[in-house]
């Protein structure tokens, strides 16, 4: 995670001065302002509109099967990003490196979404099950979470840590950063995506 220690509010990453808007110690989570310029969020979200589709989740089944389903959990539609796809998402990846303080090697595919009114992403954790994901042989567990607002929604479409009870509402340019080093649920990172009001709210992560 960043070094916060500093107890600097003003954090380096990849050439952009992002603004430290908020930490908790447990569960790990904090804020982040201006992690995005509008422009970049104008040009990702051009680049990603004709290529949506609808989001699917892994199903925790027990049984290790790698292909990922459609489900009410997740009402949104998705794209992703390799490595080298993008100049943008290239910049955004060593952007994330740098903040995190994490290789950019071990950060996952840049996964760009979009929920319409209504939609909403049910209350989940982020790492795998231990059982059921074959991936965690291949890229390993998951340890954190870094949640780019690419727009500021007309109502609704807040980010709830459920165990906390804190509701982070999403802002154009911020990016919300929650760890979990062990998969274990005290980690408290239960959160959801709450239910779209108005509007469209596009993230990434």
């Amino acid at each position: 995670g960043p070094d916060l220690g500093r107890l600097s509010s003003r954090i380096e990453a990849g050439g952009r001065k992002v603004n430290l808007l908020t930490s908790m110690r447990l569960p790990r989570v904090s804020l982040y302002g201006g992690f995005l310029s509008d422009e970049e969020c104008d040009e990702l979200i051009a680049l990603s509109l004709p290529r949506m589709q609808r989001s699917k989740v892994i199903v925790s089944d027990g049984l290790a099967r790698p292909e990922t389903t459609v489900t009410y959990a997740r009402t949104s539609e998705q794209t992703s990003y390799r490595p080298g796809e993008s100049a943008l998402v290239d910049d955004l990846r060593r952007r994330a490196a740098e903040l995190t303080r994490w290789p950019e090697g071990k950060l996952q595919n840049l996964l760009v979404a979009r929920y319409r009114p209504g939609a909403d992403f049910s209350p989940h954790h982020d790492y795998f099950s231990a059982n059921a994901h074959p991936a965690l042989a291949q890229g390993g567990q998951r340890v954190a979470t870094l949640l780019l607002y690419l727009n500021t929604p007309e109502r609704g479409g807040a980010t709830a840590m459920l165990d906390v009870e804190l509701d982070i509402y999403p802002q154009r340019g911020n990016a919300l950063l929650f760890s979990y080093p062990e998969p274990r649920e005290d980690t408290l990172t239960l959160h959801a995506g709450v239910p779209l009001c108005e509007g469209d709210k596009w993230i990434a992560t």
